[in-house]
């Protein structure tokens, strides 16, 4: 490390200073050796010293003499510096990343700010223009040791953004020898919910492997969508990204196997953790086969019979019947008309017990 001097020698009171006898100095106390300084045009006498490394106290001492010989007491010269090689210790503990922050409301920031000497200030800059004043830190003795309980060196700092969008803060703290340490977080206020959209047109009954699919898009990004299952667990959509459209498609597969009614609960998050659902369909589970019997056909698989014979027999089902179809030998189905007896034949009814023929 090099140190500047410059110095100004005057004698005022005597008979006047000699330049020709320059001025000296001396690193480190008496007898070692002096070192003469140049002279300037403003009659200034300058030197750099060349001090060692690491964190150390030096003494400097300064030699003149006037031209009737009279020297000035070296001690009465003394200077002393400390060479501080080591930068402050900044640290921010709420973000804690180079990421970008989303934030929907006010943040509270905290951190510490430390330095092997003395720390002089902690500034912060907001998109590049400084704040007024300085972020208060808490410095209880000179000597900021961050192990002493009363001397934590802590600091903290409200965020609140105000407008939507990007803001960057930088902090730098600088210590008493004018070295800098700093750090630089991205925070996005987002308040707005993200939109979902269900494109998935849900059949009436469903059973089984069901694919649910829809289109979720915010200003400042998506998160994720998550779709709540039968079982009441949660179940990450996929996400893939639309370029044509600035938009996510998101996909989910449930397994649909306990017949009863749910409602099929959607949940899209953006990066600030805001939300929007979309709670409004129900979905009925049909595990349960239709039961199918024969009133009019003997035990036996084979009947003979001499003319044409109407065979008849009933259908149930405790959600909704569609339809039945018969083949004859090796022909295609062929639907039957089917006997409601009046009953409204939907989900909820009961049993719905009709005949066909």
């Amino acid at each position: 490390a090099s140190l500047p001097l410059r110095v100004n020698v005057s004698d005022l009171t005597g008979v006047g200073f000699d330049l020709a006898k320059k001025v000296s100095y001396q690193l480190d106390g008496f007898g070692g050796a002096w070192t003469d300084m140049t002279i300037d045009g403003d009659s200034k006498w300058n030197a750099n010293v060349t001090l060692g490394s690491g964190e150390k106290e030096y003494n400097i001492y300064f030699k003149a003499e006037d031209t009737l010989g009279n020297i000035i007491d070296a001690a009465s010269t003394k200077h002393t510096v400390y060479l501080d090689s080591a930068a402050p210790v900044l640290t921010e503990r709420t973000i804690n990343s180079v990421d970008t922050k989303f934030i929907k409301e006010a943040l509270t920031i905290t951190g510490t700010a430390s330095d092997t000497n003395e720390l002089a200030k902690l500034e912060l800059y907001i998109d590049g223009v400084k704040e007024a004043g300085t972020i208060s830190v808490d410095l209880d003795v000179a000597d900021n040791d961050i192990d002493l309980t009363d001397d934590n060196n802590s600091w903290s700092y409200e965020i609140d953004p105000g407008v939507q969008g990007n803001k960057t803060y930088k902090f730098v703290a600088t210590d008493i020898a004018g070295k800098t340490t700093e750090i630089v977080r991205n925070v996005t206020l987002d308040t707005g919910a993200p939109t979902l959209v269900l494109s998935t047109v849900i059949p009436t009954y469903n059973y089984g492997l069901t694919t649910i699919e829809g289109t979720v898009e915010d200003t400042y990004g998506v998160d994720s969508v998550v779709v709540k299952k039968q079982d009441g667990s949660d179940e990450l959509a996929s996400l893939t990204w639309d370029n044509v459209n600035s938009r996510y498609n998101w996909k989910v597969v449930l397994d649909l196997q306990t017949e009863g009614d749910f409602t099929l609960d959607i949940t899209a998050l953006d990066n600030a953790d805001n939300s929007t659902g979309n709670s409004s369909e129900t979905i009925h589970v049909d595990e349960s086969y239709p039961t199918l019997t024969e009133i009019n056909i003997p035990d036996s698989n084979n009947i003979f019979i001499k003319e044409d014979k109407i065979l008849t027999g009933t259908i149930t089902d405790t959600n909704a019947l569609t339809k039945i179809e018969v083949k004859v030998g090796s022909g295609v189905y062929t639907p039957l008309s089917i006997d409601f007896d009046g009953v409204d034949d939907e989900y909820g009814t009961g049993d719905d017990v009709t005949t066909w023929s």
